[in-house]
């Protein structure tokens, strides 16, 4: 790992998080645990053994764990530790810095559900959920994530919950227009309060795409 030499919390900060992928494997990681081939999907172009290298100084340095999930999975998965989770407030405020302004997707660029999940979570206005608890959950693609909203805080997370105000069902090339405003779910993808939706869109403001600057 190169190094800036500075004693400085900054310098020593980005001796960490400075390297290419890592802040994309901080990304991948605060939706919940992931399997090692989970994180290599998730982060399309990186090659494994970089990825290898990338958990292990981020788990000599606390901010990731290995952990076994429960049975009936009994998976080996990666999740950030305490002091990794300290990390989500800076990444959220580089995703939001990042959307103004956003050109739309350019046509070699990878798409994912999970990065929706995190832009989402980034245009999260908490001064409308004072008070407010409530979960929408998605699945895109046949990816599964929700959004939990309490009392003023917002939480993404991979998988189906229990319980949601409303499911939407749609596909990836769909849910930019929808999450956006630029189109309303068809009836058909969009299951339980339509009243909850609304709330959604007040609460997760996504902005639209702006044109590329010519």
């Amino acid at each position: 790992m190169k190094s800036y030499d500075q004693f400085c919390a900054l310098a020593r900060t980005l001796d960490l998080l400075g390297e290419r992928w890592t802040l994309l494997l901080i990304r991948e990681l605060l939706l919940g645990p992931r399997r090692f081939t989970d994180l290599l999907s998730g982060l399309p172009g990186i090659a494994p053994n970089l990825l290898s290298d990338r958990l292990r100084a981020l788990e000599a340095q606390g901010v990731i764990s290995r952990a076994t999930l429960p049975p009936p999975a009994g998976a080996r998965v990666y999740e950030l530790t305490e002091r990794g989770r300290r990390l989500q407030p800076a990444v959220l405020e580089l995703a939001r810095w990042g959307m103004d302004p956003m050109e739309p997707p350019r046509p070699h660029e990878d798409r994912q559900p999970g990065w929706y999940a995190v832009a989402l979570q980034a245009a999260f206005r908490p001064e409308l959920a004072r008070g407010l608890e409530e979960i929408y959950a998605f699945v895109v693609d046949d990816v599964a994530f929700h959004l939990e909203v309490a009392d003023g805080a917002a939480h993404a997370r991979y998988g189906a919950p229990q319980a949601a105000a409303f499911v939407l069902r749609t596909s990836l090339e769909n849910l930019l227009a929808i999450a956006t405003g630029t189109r309303p779910p068809h009836r058909s993808e969009l299951e339980g309060s339509a009243a909850a939706f609304r709330r959604f869109k007040r609460l997760f403001p996504l902005p639209e795409p702006a044109a590329a600057a010519a």
